[in-house]
């Protein structure tokens, strides 16, 4: 039996609007706060059922590159420490940052949990709810494309509360709304799917949206940032496009709108009660 969303997580408003549907499922927006949500929740937690062999192409080593730029980022506010890397897949983020940290991942996939295991990395198969690391135990955790996945953003929330230590930083990558509604609207146009997968992406946020939500739970927002994610392109399109894109987006407003994610990161303030 499906299990539906209509109120908002954010505001428990009661009465969104309507913002498409896509796959039978409906998609609706705030009219209140305008967090944008899939009216759907999935029975299971999301896997990407993928496979180390999957994870090697052309699209991960362009990944590669927005991990060393994120990598470059945290280590403005932490040149030191302990990081997790929740849903942290093959391992490819953590390859990238155990030059500084002393990294941990979790991973919902068994089969990619153990072949991190396997190249030596400390990967847990499950959540991070699940792995009971103890209390102030992190001064990073990081989730890139991973939390607009999550069923329940404020458990989540909650969780990593409990592990960063009172100075850590929370590091997000997730889809940039502003970008996903001027696609909807474009592809009202030709009767086409935006490709929103409402039974994937269940949350999705804008600047003014993910800044209230993270202070609901006691986060200050440090820096945030235009990115573009290049996942599902060919390659060739996608070197050309991340390297025009990364070099407006940080200069020009519509940087805000071209670009399909945000970087944020985000600190504890001990100040704040959820």
């Amino acid at each position: 039996m499906r299990q539906l969303r209509n109120n908002c997580i954010l505001c428990n408003n009661e009465y969104p609007s309507l913002l498409c549907i896509e796959d039978d499922v409906k998609v609706f927006r705030c009219s209140n706060c305008g967090l944008v949500y899939s009216g759907e929740i999935p029975e299971t937690i999301f896997d990407r059922k993928e496979t180390p062999e999957t994870i090697y192409d052309d699209t991960q080593k362009l990944r590669n590159q927005i991990y060393h730029e994120i990598y470059n980022i945290i280590k403005r506010y932490k040149t030191t420490g302990f990081l997790c890397d929740v849903g942290c897949r093959a391992g490819n983020f953590l390859d990238v940052v155990k030059q500084s940290y002393d990294v941990y991942g979790v991973e919902v996939s068994d089969k990619l949990a153990q072949y991190c295991r396997d190249r030596g990395l400390n990967v847990y198969a499950g959540t991070l709810q699940e792995c009971n690391l103890n209390n102030d135990a992190l001064d990073i955790i990081t989730y890139l494309s991973v939390f607009e996945h999550l069923k329940n953003p404020d458990k989540e929330l909650k969780q990593i509360d409990k592990n960063l230590k009172p100075n850590g930083i929370l590091v997000l990558e997730i889809p940039n709304l502003r970008f996903w509604r001027m696609k909807i609207q474009l592809f009202k146009l030709i009767n086409k799917s935006p490709g929103l997968m409402p039974l994937i992406h269940l949350f999705y946020y804008d600047q003014k949206v993910i800044e209230r939500f993270l202070d609901k739970h006691g986060f200050e927002i440090l820096f945030i940032k235009p990115s573009f994610s290049c996942e599902g392109q060919s390659s060739a399109l996608l070197s050309f496009l991340y390297k025009f894109i990364a070099s407006i987006s940080t200069k020009l407003p519509v940087g805000q709108i071209i670009c399909n994610n945000l970087v944020i990161i985000a600190c504890k303030d001990g100040t704040k009660n959820v």
